[in-house]
């Protein structure tokens, strides 16, 4: 049997799994994350942050990477309904 040596299992790789795993990793605890899914995921989220929510990013020290991103900005959104209707 092979033997593991962790501090910390985190179980859930989301926004809050990764936020308490890179904590605890920064303290210097040796840290297990789990997800039952494979990444990265063909699976759209996460493609808006709110404004109130960038200083989260300053603290977790990500800003710069979201900064540097092409996708920053959203200039506009147009929504349509089943019938085809625009919504805007």
């Amino acid at each position: 049997m092979q033997k593991y040596d962790y501090d910390i299992i985190v179980v859930g790789a989301g926004p809050a799994g990764c936020t308490t795993a890179m904590y605890a990793a920064r303290k210097g605890l040796r840290v297990l994350l789990l997800d039952k899914k494979r990444f990265p995921r063909d699976k759209t989220c996460g493609d808006l942050i709110p404004n109130n929510c960038l200083h989260y990013l300053e603290e977790l020290h990500l800003s710069d990477i979201v900064k540097e991103s092409p996708h920053l900005q959203i200039r506009g959104a147009k929504l349509y309904s089943a019938n085809g209707n625009s919504i805007t």
